[in-house]
């Protein structure tokens, strides 16, 4: 009976054109047949925070370089139109 489920699957799954997905989960139930495959859970905690870090620094990268993607004057400016500071136009003067 088992045999004729398995045939049936594969008529099915070559009809459907996934016959490749059903022949790689074969393989793997043979590969497996007496175990059960480990989970790929249980990450390190500090590999964790290195990709969260370098996922931030990626986002951040992305801000800056949106920030300066366009000038921030459209129209050029005209010298007359320019003011010049110095260091002592900016003290207080008491």
């Amino acid at each position: 009976m088992l045999v004729e489920v398995f045939e049936k699957m594969e008529a099915l799954c070559t009809e459907q054109g996934c016959l490749e997905k059903f022949e790689k989960f074969v393989e793997e139930g043979i590969k497996f047949r007496n175990k059960v495959p480990k989970a790929k859970g249980g990450r390190n905690k500090e590999r964790e925070k290195a990709e969260t870090r370098a996922a931030e620094k990626a986002a951040m990268k992305a801000v800056q370089a949106g920030l300066f993607a366009k000038p921030l004057y459209d129209q050029p400016v005209s010298p007359a139109d320019v003011k010049i500071v110095c260091d002592h136009m900016l003290t207080v003067r008491a």
